[in-house]
């Protein structure tokens, strides 16, 4: 089933050429993935609503939360829109510091 996602995550849709989402419940943990990504890209933290807050990460969240979100889009007349799922367990528990927009650019081709 859909689950219900903080309305923040909506705002400005479609800025950038494309959306990047994470699903976590620490992302105050999450600042380097975050903080990685230039404007116009913003990472999309996929959540419940504050007043489901606090809530914890159980199995099968990242798809619940991803397949909500990409329902959204699609009722949104986007859904054309690339996705770009980063999986925020690696720089919220394991420190990982990679910078997401390096990475990308190290593709050398436009997405």
């Amino acid at each position: 089933p859909l689950k219900a996602l903080d309305e923040e995550v909506f705002e400005d849709m479609g800025q950038g050429p494309f959306d990047v989402v994470a699903v976590t419940d620490k992302p105050e943990r999450a600042h380097a993935l975050i903080s990685s990504l230039k404007w116009p890209l913003r990472l999309r933290l996929l959540q419940p609503p504050p007043s489901g807050r606090p809530w914890r990460y159980r199995w099968f969240d990242t798809e619940r939360y991803l397949l909500s979100y990409v329902t959204r889009l699609r009722k949104s007349g986007m859904g054309q829109r690339l996705v770009i799922y980063a999986d925020a367990f690696d720089s919220a528990f394991l420190s990982c510091k990679r910078d997401l927009n390096k990475a990308l650019e190290e593709l050398r081709r436009p997405i």
